[in-house]
Formats: C-alpha cells, sequence, structure tokens
C-alpha cells in the first residue's frame, strides 16, 4: 500500500506539473512569446515524472495492472474521506 502511495503521488505531481506547463505556454501565447513559455516549462522540470510513470507501467501484466489500479482506487477513495 505504501508504495502505491508513492506512486499515486507521483501521478498527482505528474498531473499538477502538465497543468502549470499547459498555463505557461497559454501564458506565454497570449503574450506572444511560445518560446519563453516552453523555456519556462522545461526549467521547471514539469515532465519530469513522467519515466517513473512510464516505468511503473511498463512490462506489467494485465493482472498486475488491475490489481494497481484497484489499489490506486482504494487510496484514492479513502484520501477523499480524510
Amino acid at each position: 500500500m505504501v508504495l502505491a502511495k508513492k506512486y499515486l503521488w507521483r501521478f498527482f505531481d505528474w498531473e499538477l506539473a502538465e497543468a502549470r506547463k499547459k498555463d505557461a505556454l497559454d501564458q506565454a501565447r497570449l503574450h506572444g512569446d511560445e518560446s519563453l513559455a516552453e523555456l519556462l516549462a522545461f526549467k521547471r522540470g514539469l515532465h519530469c515524472v513522467e519515466a517513473d510513470v512510464k516505468n511503473l507501467l511498463q512490462g506489467k501484466t494485465q493482472k498486475e495492472l488491475e490489481a494497481l489500479q484497484t489499489n490506486i482506487e482504494s487510496i484514492m477513495l479513502l484520501a477523499l474521506q480524510e
């Protein structure tokens, strides 16, 4: 369960990073400076957990992925109840 929480938080961090990256790109485009936004997003390391997520999922069997999904969903439900 602890390992699943670790990966769940990495997933949340990744989702948050992607949202921040999109926001930074949108803001730069709004101001006409797309290259600056991409540089900002890169410097902030907003895509840093993508490799971790791929490593977590890669090579897993269907049953292992289903078990992981069930575990993550349980953790999410518990977090919502707190």
